[in-house]
């Protein structure tokens, strides 16, 4: 898979190759963008959704399709306090789980729709060379302290999940 030399930089060259590249990793990719606006609830017909760390704006299209009355803007500085929050990655697992056979059942996966051995090793050696993965209480906990509401998961394939909060006080979303 030619990848970039840093997952760090989200870059011309990290962006050419991305939506291509997460689908070939990210086991479901496209169903959880489709399910993002079921997701957010019941906004009003024209309501305004912040996007932050759009990458690409993959998520930004999946939503437009099934809300075109919605509007969109990707930033990183400010969220209205109550406003629905839904975010994804990468995670160890939470309680219970077995981040190592998660793990293995990823690259079977990676293998059996269709990537070579060594282009499956050298994501995951990337991946586990350049990535923290954070447990799920971790994440929740960092939510919590960035002023958000308690977290619930609605997705999750392998170690790639995404979850749904929101914003409960004015600090949360502002550079300091």
């Amino acid at each position: 898979m030619d990848e970039p030399s840093s997952i760090g930089t989200f870059d011309e060259e990290r962006a050419a190759g991305y939506d291509d590249r997460i689908r070939r990793v990210a086991p479901g990719y496209e169903a959880l963008q489709a399910a993002l606006p079921s997701v957010m609830g019941t906004p009003a017909p024209d309501a305004r959704v912040l996007v932050v760390g759009a990458g690409t704006g993959a998520e930004i299209l999946a939503m437009a399709r099934a809300r075109p009355d919605w509007r969109f803007t990707a930033i990183g500085r400010s969220l209205t306090a109550g406003a629905p929050v839904a975010f994804a990655d990468l995670f160890a697992g939470g309680a219970g789980a077995d981040p190592e056979r998660l793990r293995a059942a990823w690259r079977r996966w990676c293998r059996q729709t269709g990537r070579s051995g060594e282009e499956v090793r050298r994501a995951f050696a990337k991946m586990e060379r350049e990535l923290s993965f954070a447990s799920a209480e971790t994440l929740a906990d960092l939510l919590t302290e960035a002023g958000f509401a308690t977290s619930t998961r609605f997705y999750q394939f392998f170690l790639w999940g995404a979850w749904r909060t929101r914003r409960v006080d004015g600090t949360a979303g502002h550079e300091a």
